[in-house]
């Protein structure tokens, strides 16, 4: 049976490398041994493009909230005392 993954190359050192799976360049970018600016190609690609700006490894968003139709009280602590983390942020900062 063929691996039907997309095989990637990559510019590595001035020359070509590969192919890769995605799964092999995620774990080349984990180790940083190439970065948003290591030039990248498959197939269906028209031209090398930067790592940054292929689609398929740009970082996903985070999944949206889910909203309530019901509000949640705020705790007492922020009731009582609405500068605390204003003054641990200045504590922090040594004023």
């Amino acid at each position: 049976m063929a691996d039907e993954s997309p095989k990637w190359y990559i510019i590595l050192a001035d020359e070509r490398d590969g192919p890769y799976s995605t799964q092999d360049i995620q774990y080349l970018v984990a180790r940083q041994r190439i970065n948003g600016n290591t030039l990248i190609w498959q197939k269906e690609m028209r031209n090398w493009t930067p790592l940054c700006e292929v689609e398929t490894f740009l970082p996903k968003p985070p999944p949206e909230p889910e909203e309530t139709s019901e509000k949640k009280p705020a705790s007492k602590d922020r009731r009582r005392f609405p500068f605390l983390k204003l003054g641990a942020l200045l504590a922090g900062l040594g004023l």
